[in-house]
């Protein structure tokens, strides 16, 4: 990655993508409604929330969490619902997603560790990510071929 590059990914998260083809209701308000507070119900239990960048822990609050709006998520042909052998079509599908997110501003030229961990007591999910990143200076762009003088 270059400089100048703002990071930003979920430390935990919930996400639903509607899927009639598997029963769920057409979209609408009540479907969203229903939609986020399945989403609620494991985000609300998030714990053991971690954010290190460079061996640097800083506290993951409140703040970090954020409900997304209605999306449409596009799915390939070979998607996970596939995978796990539930018949979902490709294309778009109304998709919203709740969890803690953290936004980096640009990290300095060189080596870097980001590591992230936290999980939902109701679900026994957890995970404990690390990414070491290089960050390279910005190559600058070549000369114009148009002479400033037309």
């Amino acid at each position: 990655m270059s400089t100048g590059t703002a990071l930003f990914f979920p430390i935990v998260n919930s996400f639903w993508v509607n899927t009639p083809e598997l029963g769920d209701p057409p979209w609408s308000d009540a479907q969203e409604a229903y939609a986020r507070s399945v989403l609620a119900f494991d985000v609300d239990t998030a714990q053991k929330l971690v954010l290190e960048i460079d061996g640097k822990s800083y506290p993951v609050s409140p703040a970090f969490r954020v409900p997304s709006t209605v999306g449409n998520c596009v799915l390939p042909a070979d998607n996970l619902f596939v995978y796990f052998d539930f018949p979902v079509n490709a294309g778009p599908h109304e998709c919203v997603v709740d969890g803690y997110w953290a936004l980096l501003p640009p990290l300095s030229v060189g080596k870097h560790t980001i590591r992230f961990a936290g999980g939902f007591a109701s679900s026994g999910f957890a995970l404990d990510v690390t990414y070491q990143i290089t960050v390279k200076p910005r190559q600058k762009l070549g000369k114009s071929v148009m002479s400033p003088h037309h």
